[in-house]
Formats: C-alpha cells, sequence, structure tokens
C-alpha cells in the first residue's frame, strides 16, 4: 500500500477505510438515546480487522513505547479542496491528525484537538468537489456545529452518507453519533 493516498486510493479500500475512518474520528461520538457509541458500533458492525487497521496505520510492537503511538512517516491522505486549499490527513496507530495547506487544524487521538471549523467555511471548502461526499466526511471530525445549523448539518449527513459502504439501516443510528460529536456545547 502506498504512503500518500489520494481520494480515488480509496475506491480499493472502501468499506475497510470508511469503517477504521469513523472508528478513530469521532472520539465523542455517542448517540444517547440508544446508549451507543459510534466506534465501537462500526468496529463490531463491520467486522473492521485490527490486523487491516495496524497494516494502514504502521503499527509495531513498541510503538507507544518509543513514540507514543506515532510513526515517522505515516500514511497520508491527500485532498484537494476549494480555494486551492490541501487537506492532509496523517494515520497513525495513536492518533489521527489533520492538516490544511500544511497547518495543523486538529486531532482526533487520545488528546483529541477537534472543532477548529466552522460548518459554514467547511462547505466553502468542499462545495461543487468531484468526490463531495468522501471529502464532506473527511473534514467532518474538525467542524464545530451551532444548535441553529444542526438541523441542515443532519440533512447533509443524510444526503452524503449513501455514498459510504455503510448499511442503510445503520445511518441513523451514524449521523446521531455524528452529530453529538461535532455539537458546540
Amino acid at each position: 500500500m502506498k504512503d500518500i493516498l489520494t481520494i480515488s486510493d480509496l475506491n480499493n479500500l472502501k468499506l475497510q477505510f470508511w469503517s477504521m475512518f469513523f472508528s478513530k474520528c469521532y472520539p465523542n461520538g455517542y448517540y444517547e438515546e440508544k446508549d451507543i457509541e459510534l466506534s465501537e458500533y462500526i468496529r463490531t458492525k463491520y467486522n473492521l480487522s485490527i490486523d487491516w487497521v495496524d497494516e494502514f496505520t504502521k503499527y509495531y510492537d513498541g510503538v507507544f513505547d518509543d513514540n507514543d503511538g506515532y510513526v515517522n512517516n505515516p500514511r497520508k491522505l491527500r485532498v484537494e479542496l476549494n480555494g486551492e486549499n490541501l487537506l492532509e490527513i496523517e494515520f497513525h496507530p495513536g492518533d489521527t491528525v489533520f492538516y490544511i495547506n500544511g497547518e495543523n487544524i486538529g486531532c482526533t487521538g487520545p488528546h483529541f484537538y477537534i472543532h477548529k471549523i466552522s460548518w459554514k467555511n467547511m462547505l466553502d471548502l468542499v462545495q461543487k468537489l468531484r468526490n463531495v461526499e468522501e471529502v464532506f466526511f473527511l473534514l467532518l471530525p474538525m467542524v464545530y456545529v451551532e444548535e441553529n445549523e444542526i438541523n441542515e448539518v443532519l440533512n447533509s449527513i443524510s444526503c452524503n452518507l449513501h455514498k459510504l459502504p455503510f448499511e442503510l439501516e445503520d445511518c441513523e443510528i451514524i449521523k446521531k453519533c455524528i452529530i453529538n460529536n461535532i455539537r458546540k456545547k
């Protein structure tokens, strides 16, 4: 597997990649009404292979002792956004780190640092892109949503989620977990 991936590379990795991404990138994804935590739900429901995740993130025995879960040459996804902006996501065994134009905008690991992009700003970055559905979800963990935007966001998640390899019956659970993760508190 290549170290530098593009959005088109994800087509071959679709179910594994998106299962891993959703299970790692929404650290507060919880649907209180049904007592469902997104990471656990996705890993269990979609049989996410730990071996595949370890290979993808370049895990090795001792990585947490040696480098606190970070590798020197992580697998990286690069995606062009609107306005000549470049989204890069590094996948480490212990963290997923997000950059726009080389500037760290957050991470979803144990010391998560999220909610750095407004909903409106995110829409400006992704609207009218060729693979808008995938890019939408790649950037969504870094977004914060105001209370008055929740219905719009839920509708957008519903409209875009069908392009990902999740079963239709899971969409309601996934979107409720995501909104609880990105809702500004």
